[in-house]
């Protein structure tokens, strides 16, 4: 079972974050994060690692356990993989452009990532 929704709705209270706030942190807006916890909708890989990471549990925690039955002080914390720190810095690398030139601008530059990212490597 995916526990996704009831355990990102818990995580929040349990931190005293609202949608807003936590939209900030993993770089999504609060009607976003609203739908998370409503069950409308579930967040890619990258999100999942970025989230999962943000509270130091694993994905496995975070989507297939029941955190309401879990005492979440006597687990020991996960620390962040190499992937993950990098996922991390690159969120907040684009977070801070993207805050920092216009909407057009940040548009355009996300635009020529995907393209690199999406461009295989020639033969």
């Amino acid at each position: 079972m995916n526990y996704f929704a009831q355990n990102i709705s818990l995580l929040l209270k349990k931190n005293q974050l609202n949608q807003e706030a936590f939209g900030d942190i993993i770089g999504k807006k609060r009607s976003v994060i609203g739908s998370y916890i409503r069950g409308e909708s579930q967040p890619n890989i990258d999100i999942l690692i970025i989230i999962a990471g943000h509270f130091e549990i694993t994905l496995d925690i975070l989507i297939r356990k029941d955190l309401s039955k879990i005492n979440l002080s006597d687990m020991t914390p996960v620390a962040p993989t190499e992937e993950e720190n990098i996922l991390i810095d690159m969120r907040d690398k684009i977070n801070y452009i993207y805050k920092s030139i216009s909407k057009n601008d940040a548009k355009i530059a996300l635009e020529d990532l995907r393209k690199l990212i999406d461009k295989k490597p020639e033969k």
